[in-house]
């Protein structure tokens, strides 16, 4: 009875989301504001932003040819043969925390410079990378920046009916293209198949062994049971295919480490996460604070609670919103930070 099994992990899901909840009703602390001085602060974040860069361009060169949705795995194939781990990690802070932390301050502040560089730096990684969700999150940026309006009271309103919206959209473009280009990166990649890949490591790991993050963090301490990751594991399971990484959102690789303890245990940590950060962001500008969380917040429907955390941006969401000192921009308006809870 797989199907009526799938059901209780749904349930469970169910308790963490409510788990998360209950952490935004909590009452937020009162965390002191940093003394750096401002310039300080800019001239480091432009530093930190710069290196970033360096490392990009002594990694793969410097070129702006972004191709097509359908060339781009031509694009990744050279990507991964080049990239090692320092490099990976500054096309991923860049891409997801940089560059959308850049053009929000344009956007907000009207330095339209400072919008150019951001675009030009996501363009950028996309054409070394080729990866969708790069050009995708530019997208994503301005509909999550328009829902916002009113300080977010309509935000998840807002929100839902733009994905209704794009998903219509992509269906009209490929009916008059007669194809499914737009269809399979709106509809598929983005709605249907992170639900199919955690039916599919429920299977798996409901009848095998735990991985309990032997192949992460808690390497040194357990016996990994298998040779690869778990989400290459199921693309060879499930798909027959030893390079397909089949990535999956935090509750199913919570599972896959923890079972249902996992689920309850990770979602508890994720609403102190986002409990400090609410803490931190009442302090601070709500539409930068929001911003600076669209990228690692979606990651986590395709990534682990680990990978959101550290590789994905979170902690640097956390720590640059902290530092950066937008209360100070001229005619800031402070909003609650349960508004930024509930949005996030």
């Amino acid at each position: 009875m797989p199907g009526i099994r799938f059901g209780y992990l749904k349930w469970f899901v169910f308790v963490g989301l409510m788990i998360i909840h209950f952490f935004s009703k909590i009452s937020l602390v009162k965390i002191p504001n940093t003394n750096f001085p401002v310039a300080a602060v800019n001239v480091g974040i432009f530093v930190g932003m710069s290196l970033l860069y360096v490392v990009m361009i002594r990694v793969y060169g410097f070129h702006i040819n972004p191709v097509s949705f359908k060339e781009v795995y031509g694009v990744r194939e050279v990507y991964r043969s080049e990239t090692g781990r320092i490099a990976g990690y500054a096309i991923t802070w860049l891409s997801k925390i940089m560059d959308m932390f850049i053009m929000t301050i344009g956007i907000m502040r009207g330095q339209l410079l400072l919008l150019f560089v951001g675009i030009l730096g996501q363009v950028y990684v996309y054409s070394v990378s080729g990866h969708k969700s790069v050009v995708l999150s530019m997208g994503l940026l301005f509909v999550v920046l328009f829902c916002l309006r009113n300080s977010g009271k309509t935000f998840g309103i807002n929100f839902v009916w733009f994905m209704v919206g794009f998903v219509l959209l992509a269906i009209l473009v490929d009916i008059f293209n007669d194809n499914i280009a737009f269809t399979e990166v709106f509809t598929r990649r983005m709605l249907l198949l992170p639900g199919a890949l955690s039916s599919l490591f429920f299977d798996f790991f409901s009848t095998h062994e735990k991985t309990y993050l032997g192949h992460s963090v808690l390497g040194f301490f357990v016996d990994y049971p298998y040779k690869v990751s778990p989400s290459h594991l199921i693309g060879f399971t499930y798909f027959g295919s030893e390079k397909m990484s089949a990535n999956v959102n935090m509750w199913a690789d919570a599972y896959s480490a923890f079972g249902y303890a996992g689920v309850i245990a990770f979602s508890g940590l994720l609403g102190c996460v986002l409990w400090l950060y609410d803490s931190i962001a009442q302090k601070r500008n709500f539409v930068l604070s929001v911003a600076l969380m669209v990228m690692p917040a979606w990651s986590l429907v395709d990534s682990s609670f680990i990978i959101a955390l550290f590789t994905n941006g979170i902690v640097i969401a956390l720590v640059l919103n902290y530092l950066y000192r937008s209360d100070l921009w001229e005619g800031n308006k402070h909003v609650s930070a349960k508004n930024l809870s509930n949005t996030v």
